[in-house]
């Protein structure tokens, strides 16, 4: 089982929840900046960051699933690939 990390918990991410279980991924942990993120609620048994570094450096994902802005993702994205973790995003990622 792949064990994955979600960073960006916006209004969309409460719908991943199924998608996750039934895609047989293990969710370890969910991040975003915002602590009272709207979808905050739906991962309540999630450990939380509000660092998504951190989150990588202490729970050691497989992969990754970016719901962040567009703006954003390059960032996190190339972040995530020097340290070996996959990436899935959620929207086209904006070239920089």
């Amino acid at each position: 089982m792949k064990k994955f990390c979600l960073i960006g918990l916006g209004t969309i991410t409460k719908r991943y929840l199924k998608g996750i279980f039934e895609s047989g991924i293990c969710l370890l942990a969910v991040s975003d900046i915002d602590e009272n993120a709207v979808s905050r609620e739906y991962y309540s048994k999630y450990p939380f960051y509000s660092d998504y570094k951190e989150m990588i450096s202490r729970e050691h994902p497989d992969g990754v699933i970016i719901s962040t802005p567009p703006k954003t993702h390059f960032e996190i994205a190339s972040y995530c690939l020097e340290n070996n973790v996959n990436v899935i995003i959620e929207k086209p990622v904006p070239f920089v």
